[in-house]
């Protein structure tokens, strides 16, 4: 028997619910411009973000990490007047530092424009036919080192009356500072009658006496770096240092 359909009756067709292709297509496009959007965001506030001043490494103001090895507290010596350690509890600098360093480099300038005056007036009285007994001088030992690893310093002074330059390369037990180990020999060079007297650098001698072995190496933030070579040659030159394996190294602190 054939089914037999009423109106209204319980057999119906259902309708299909497909929405318009005009309003599907801007829900996709809704959808994928908030998709982009996230992607964008993501990529400018988390993969090009600067890393955070506290995670990230400080470079060298000396342009290699690995020679300047600068420590992250020295980074921070521009307030307070306490010392500041590096990494290994080495004294670095520090505010205080660079001002008593600014002190003794304007100590310097001022003895050496006396000296300058002195030599003038001491050559205005040998032209006015003046006899000048001149000052007292006295030499000052070229290498003046400390057993064990401490901060050095190499200096350079003139002898008076024109003499040819010297170096001196000094170290001092217990210095904290580069200056600490440059202003005693400053003040006896002064006191012997030197003249023209510069702080050139710093760095640090690792003397070992009994393996007879020395290592000058580093560099010095109140003084700046300066040429080992030139300190390996005045220390060989000591007869008490003859025969030491004595080598050099830009890196390290």
């Amino acid at each position: 028997m054939g089914k037999i359909f009423s109106k209204g009756g319980s057999s119906r067709k259902r309708k299909k619910t497909t929405l318009p292709s005009s309003q599907s297509l801007r829900l996709v496009g809704f959808a994928c411009c908030c998709l982009f959007s996230l992607l964008a965001a993501y990529f400018v506030f988390v993969v090009m973000a600067p890393a955070s001043p506290l995670t990230s490494p400080k470079k060298s103001s000396t342009g290699t990490a690995a020679t300047a090895e600068k420590s992250p507290r020295a980074a921070s010596v521009g307030g307070g007047g306490g010392m500041d350690e590096d990494k290994d509890g080495r004294y670095t600098t520090n505010a205080r530092d660079r001002e008593e360093a600014e002190k003794l480099r304007e100590r310097i300038r001022r003895d050496n424009e006396k000296a300058a005056r002195r030599r003038r007036k001491e050559k205005e009285a040998r032209h006015g036919g003046h006899v000048s007994g001149g000052s007292s001088f006295r030499r000052v030992p070229s290498v003046q080192l400390a057993s064990g690893k401490w901060k050095y310093v190499q200096i350079s002074a003139r002898e008076p009356k024109g003499g040819r330059e010297q170096l001196f390369v000094t170290s001092r037990r217990g210095a904290r500072y580069h200056r600490n180990a440059a202003e005693p020999v400053v003040d006896q060079l002064r006191d012997a009658g030197y003249e023209d007297v510069y702080v050139k650098g710093g760095g640090r001698i690792d003397l070992n006496e009994a393996a007879r072995t020395m290592k000058i190496y580093g560099f010095s933030y109140t003084f700046g770096r300066v040429d080992h070579a030139k300190s390996r040659d005045v220390v060989l030159r000591d007869p008490r240092y003859a025969g030491y394996d004595v080598t050099i190294s830009n890196e390290g602190y």
